[in-house]
């Protein structure tokens, strides 16, 4: 009988892991073990399957170039100074 997809893919996964913690010796094997679980544990809340899937950008550059640009055209412009409190008022504004 063939194996449904979910079956190969949890399969392929279990392999995975066993090789990560096969390999994680020494010193850092803690806190690979560590990030490898927590990896594990929230795998569902990730979804870049997902989003792969419907070709959607998975790094946050496409967030955070254009937050760079209002930041830098707003509040560093020539002879221009801020306070602390300010500064973070026009932000949230512009957010």
């Amino acid at each position: 009988m063939a194996e449904t997809t979910a079956a190969v893919a949890k399969r392929r996964n279990r392999t995975s892991y066993r090789g990560i913690t096969e390999l994680a010796k020494g010193r850092r094997r803690k806190a690979v073990l560590k990030k490898l679980n927590y990896f594990t544990k929230h795998r569902a809340h990730l979804g870049y399957d997902r989003l792969r899937q419907d070709k959607l950008p998975i790094g946050s550059g496409a967030i955070e170039s254009p937050f760079r640009r209002v930041v830098n055209l707003r509040l560093k412009s020539a002879a221009t100074f801020w306070k602390e409190a300010t500064a973070e008022a026009m932000l949230v504004l512009r957010a």
